[in-house]
């Protein structure tokens, strides 16, 4: 059994296409996906301007404590830090891994 709890509708069939293409072989989504799309707008910021600004934050912890804040910070720190070295070392690519490339941008 998973620590993680599934991820459970309702999304909408979109959000359930993309989970299932996002997910490896059959398994169902979980909710940590749940957790990184809410904080995707951290994860922006911190990429686009290397900070967060005070509304944006104080946004997030509508949603987390401040500990799950640092820990968001930290992680996107840490993500930052890894993809770097990943890229450099030309690391290969997991097998059955999705690569960003499979998910075109949206468009407006």
């Amino acid at each position: 059994m998973s620590r993680i709890a599934l991820l459970e509708p309702p999304y909408t069939d979109q959000v359930g296409a993309l989970l299932a293409r996002m997910m490896p072989g059959e398994a169902p989504p979980i909710g940590l996906l749940r957790m990184f799309a809410r904080n995707l707008p951290m994860a922006g910021a911190m990429h686009a301007r290397s900070d967060v600004d005070d509304a944006l934050w104080a946004r997030l912890a509508s949603v987390f404590d401040e500990l799950q804040l640092l820990d968001l910070l930290l992680l996107c720190g840490w993500y930052h830090a890894i993809s770097f070295a990943a890229r450099t070392a030309l690391t290969p690519h997991e097998p059955g891994a999705p690569h960003f490339a499979d998910f075109p941008p949206r468009t407006r």
